[in-house]
């Protein structure tokens, strides 16, 4: 499964283009810290517009990453995309 999101992924980014990356919310708790905010890309090929809410889940030991990160969104979103 882990491979197949990879490739997912790899190809993903051959056919858009990042556009915004708006960090929101930092939450900390213990070693365990969540990141919150969204994410724009544009569709290379017909120049439309992606717009996502990110929630990334990790471990920081000592200031540095030690954990594996996990992202996921649900049904809530905070205020994101183009004006």
């Amino acid at each position: 499964m882990a491979d197949g999101m990879r490739m997912f992924f790899e190809l993903l980014l051959t056919r858009v283009e990042g556009k915004e990356f708006d960090l929101r919310q930092v939450i900390g708790e213990g070693d365990d810290v969540v990141l919150v905010g969204c994410m724009g890309f544009e569709v290379r090929k017909t120049g439309r517009g992606i717009d996502t809410v990110l929630a990334l889940h990790t471990a920081v030991r000592d200031g540095r990453i030690t954990g594996r990160a996990s992202a996921g969104s649900g049904s809530w979103r905070p205020p994101c995309g183009r004006a």
